[in-house]
């Protein structure tokens, strides 16, 4: 997945400036500094739009039920996964029509 972002008109000829000096394109270099700033940081990822299931809710979906068949080694899912998996996109169509 790609973004853009918008930096001023300086910062971004300093950054090709040194991008040429490091024989780098300009997006490699700028990706390489972010990350190492994120990084030294400590930023990690969150998803807070989204609220944590129930139990009702994890009791009734497919996918979790299918998870916990393969933590408990439930002999011969792998020759089950399309049926498996197909009630999970039924699930979710289900959910998306209503």
């Amino acid at each position: 997945m790609a973004h853009t972002l918008e930096i001023s008109d300086d910062l971004y000829e300093r950054l090709t400036a040194y991008a040429t000096q490091q024989g780098q394109p300009v997006e490699a270099v700028a990706e390489s500094l972010l990350a190492a700033d994120v990084n030294r940081l400590g930023v990690t990822p969150t998803v807070a739009s989204e609220a944590p299931l129930t139990e009702a809710e994890m009791a009734r979906s497919p996918f979790l039920r299918m998870l916990g068949s393969l933590a408990i080694g439930e002999p011969g899912w792998a020759d089950r996964h399309d049926e498996l998996f197909s009630a999970i996109e039924d699930t979710e169509r289900h959910a998306e029509e209503h």
